[in-house]
């Protein structure tokens, strides 16, 4: 009886470790089906597309490339979910194009931010997201780990048409905004001005009015000489 006694508490401490070790982790997978990168096709769809990734002596690693063929331009869109407090960096053809926005508050009344898929966390500023303007062409994108609360984690990719994008109705942070509400940058330029959204990488604007006007790799200058102008 005394054996059978100190065996149960030791098979309930058993059970606490390994549910606690499960619910711990950041991923929708377990941690032994992770792969090495796997090369995945994405297309124009309001579908996302799941990746994992965790730290392994020190490094970040993710079980996913994205390749796509463009033949008009489209925006790229990343957002984290299941546990928020993921910064991820997006790789383009090898050249960083952005960080996915920065968090200050990931904690709701219960603990850290949760949801259960990428739709929900749209709308929640505690999940970290960007949206990228992509060119025509041939694209191959990774993704790195640049903050983190945690030791793996999920995240989503989709491509969409670029009239779906974040910024047209999300309250996300939009690059090259310093948001010192002068017009210096991309964002304060085309913020002065109602109907207008925009994504802009280095080489490409989309700006969206009245009229749809695409510019890739020229100067405003030379699309048009009604644009507005400010000092």
């Amino acid at each position: 009886m005394r054996i059978s006694l100190v065996l149960i508490p030791a098979a309930i401490l058993l059970s606490n470790v390994v549910s606690a070790t499960t619910a711990g982790s950041n991923m929708d997978i377990d941690e032994i089906d992770f792969k090495g990168q796997e090369q995945v096709e994405l297309n124009v769809t309001e579908t996302f597309e799941t990746f994992h990734w965790k730290l392994e002596k020190n490094e970040s690693l993710t079980d996913r490339i994205f390749t796509l063929e463009l033949s008009q331009p489209a925006e790229f869109q990343i957002i984290d979910y299941l546990m928020g407090g993921d910064v991820f960096e997006v790789i383009d053809n090898g050249k960083s194009i952005g960080r996915t926005s920065e968090l200050e508050d990931t904690m709701n009344s219960e603990g850290v931010a949760y949801v259960t898929t990428p739709e929900e966390a749209l709308d929640d500023e505690r999940f970290s997201k960007a949206g990228y303007l992509l060119d025509a062409g041939k694209h191959e994108i990774t993704i790195k780990i640049a903050e983190s609360l945690h030791q793996n984690g999920t995240g989503a990719v989709r491509v969409v048409e670029s009239l779906q994008s974040f910024y047209n109705s999300k309250e996300v942070d939009k690059p090259y905004d310093d948001d010192d509400d002068k017009p210096d940058d991309f964002e304060d330029f085309w913020s002065n001005y109602t109907n207008i959204d925009y994504i802009v990488n280095e080489s490409s604007i989309t700006s969206i009015s009245s009229t749809t006007l695409i510019m890739t790799g020229v100067s405003l200058a030379q699309q048009t000489s009604s644009t507005p102008h400010h000092d």
